[in-house]
């Protein structure tokens, strides 16, 4: 399953910035002001980003709630497919699709098809939240894989 976060899609990236760069950043300073030194600052600040793991688990339980829930089927076609090569691991197959729900087109993550079951232009079934659309995966690869 994948989700992009709110309405626009906003949402996720600014949880991982305000987590992972903001915080941290924000304890690290008000450390050094109240006069502890560099290094206790630092480690500190850093330790911060080990409090957001509850919280990142927490998100991922509701929307596997959320999805169990609100779970509406559609039709969507792939779009792109394309070797994806990676510098440290092996290429892999990848493909995107395009779905419409109430009349709003989205598209899917970049999705792993190692055994390259679609391809450019195939029909596919969308299982998405009818409450968060963005929040998606493609039946044919989750069954395959079993993912």
């Amino acid at each position: 399953m994948w989700y992009d976060g709110g309405d626009n899609g906003i949402e996720g990236w600014l949880i991982g910035i305000i987590g992972f760069l903001i915080l941290p950043f924000l304890l690290f300073k008000s450390l050094r002001k109240i006069g502890l030194s560099k290094e206790p600052s630092k480690a500190l600040a850093y330790s911060s980003v080990f409090l957001m793991i509850p919280f990142v688990l927490l998100i991922g339980s509701e929307d596997n709630k959320e999805m169990e829930f609100f779970q509406e089927e559609t039709i969507g076609i792939v779009n792109k497919a394309w070797m994806m090569n990676r510098r440290k691991r092996r290429s892999t197959w990848a493909v995107q699709a395009k779905y419409r729900v109430n009349g709003e087109i989205y598209q899917t993550s970049t999705k792993d098809d190692i055994d390259k079951i679609l391809s450019l232009g195939d029909t596919v079934t969308i299982i998405y939240s009818s409450k968060t659309p963005q929040m998606h995966e493609i039946k044919e690869l989750k069954e395959y894989y079993g993912k």
